[in-house]
């Protein structure tokens, strides 16, 4: 495991942060690994899954990993709909949650310490990467984005969730694995337009 004193500083600063914030999120975890499948919901404003579409029908068998997972909600979600799901995230007492959550709802995949930037697995070796408000909005979107391209197979997808400025809310982005946004952009707050979001993906997606 890379030590405090290896990590980039904005990596580093976010750890100490995040462990410091872990107690706060807690509560959320909790509500949001109880979601069934077709019940989960989306960000701030709890958009539904049934009214987005965020996730791929078919997850049957496919490999994922949450970049930047938090307490792992979302790869409980997709663990329920049949994925092989991996988490990964920067705060160890994030992680601490996520695995007493495992515990109680008799789910099982790994759960890793660490920087999102720099994941320890081979090129190739996912199907789906997503991130809904981790790595997505703390990582260093130079360096997560082409290393969730590197870690995706061909046809692969990444799915993220942000907070961007040209749209008033929240917005939910896909970029395939060879980098290039789809035209699934989607507005979860309702106010934004999908033109005014795909051109911050497209041209983050270019690194």
């Amino acid at each position: 495991m890379t030590t405090p004193d290896d990590l980039p500083d904005h990596v580093r600063r976010n750890r100490e942060a995040w462990d410091e914030w872990a107690v706060d999120y807690v509560d959320n975890g909790e509500r949001s690994w109880r979601l069934a499948p077709g019940a989960e919901k989306w960000g701030n404003w709890n958009i539904p899954e049934a009214e987005v579409h965020m996730l791929p029908a078919d997850l049957a068998g496919k490999d994922t990993i949450e970049l930047g997972c938090g307490t792992a909600y979302v790869s409980a979600w997709l663990a329920r709909r049949g994925a092989r799901p991996v988490g990964i995230d920067n705060s160890e007492k994030q992680l601490a949650t996520a695995r007493r959550l495992q515990a109680e709802h008799g789910l099982d995949f790994p759960l890793l310490h660490g920087n999102a930037e720099i994941v320890p697995y081979p090129d190739a070796s996912f199907d789906l990467a997503i991130s809904e408000y981790g790595a997505s909005i703390w990582a260093d979107p130079y360096r997560w984005i082409p290393e969730a391209a590197r870690l995706l197979r061909p046809a692969g997808r990444l799915i993220f969730l942000v907070n961007a400025t040209p749209c008033s809310g929240p917005i939910a982005g896909f970029i395939d694995s060879s980098g290039r946004a789809t035209n699934r952009s989607t507005s979860i707050s309702g106010t934004a337009t999908g033109s005014g979001c795909c051109g911050p993906m497209d041209s983050t997606s270019r690194t």
